[in-house]
C-alpha cells in the first residue's frame, strides 16, 4: 500500500510542476488542506487558486527529489526535493520538505515547509529590498558566526 502512496504523490506533483491544476486535483479529496509558508488553503477552489498563483508566480518551477525522495506509512507520507525557478527574473533554489495526509486513496493534507527568508534572499532586487532581506538575515543569524 505505501506504494500506492508513492504513485499518489508522485503524480501529484508531476501534475503540479507540469501545470496541469486540474489533474493534480484529482488526487486531492473535496476538503482538503494545503498548508504552505505561503498561508493555509481549504478545500480544492482554494487549493486551485494557490497552484495557479504559485505557477503564475514562478513558471518554470521544479522539483527534484533529494534525500529521503518518497516514504509512505500507512495514511502518512513525506517527500524531501529542491524547488527551484525563477521569479522576475532572478534564478532561486532551495529545500523543500512535504508531509502528506490521506483518506483512502486521496491526499487530504499537504504540509510543505521551506525557508520563505532564504527565497526572499535569492530574489530581492533593488538596494533597499537587498538591504531589508539582509538586515533581517544578520538580526536573525547574530551571534551565530
Amino acid at each position: 500500500m505505501a506504494e500506492d502512496k508513492t504513485k499518489i504523490i508522485g503524480d501529484f506533483l508531476k501534475a503540479f510542476q507540469d501545470k496541469e491544476v486540474d489533474k493534480a486535483l484529482s488526487f486531492v479529496t473535496e476538503d482538503a488542506t494545503w498548508v504552505a509558508p505561503h498561508g493555509t488553503f481549504n478545500g480544492k477552489d482554494e487549493l486551485k487558486h494557490y497552484m495557479a498563483w504559485s505557477n503564475q508566480t514562478t513558471s518554470d518551477m521544479k522539483l527534484t527529489y533529494c534525500g529521503i525522495d518518497i516514504l509512505a506509512q500507512g495514511d502518512k507520507a513525506a517527500c524531501e526535493h529542491i524547488l527551484s525557478g525563477t521569479i522576475e527574473g532572478k534564478k532561486w533554489e532551495l529545500p523543500a520538505l512535504c508531509s502528506y495526509e490521506f483518506s483512502g486513496d486521496k491526499i487530504k493534507r499537504i504540509t510543505t515547509v521551506f525557508d520563505r527568508l532564504a527565497l526572499a534572499k535569492q530574489v530581492a532586487t533593488g538596494f533597499m529590498a537587498k538591504k531589508g532581506v539582509n538586515a533581517i538575515i544578520s538580526a536573525t543569524e547574530k551571534g551565530l558566526r
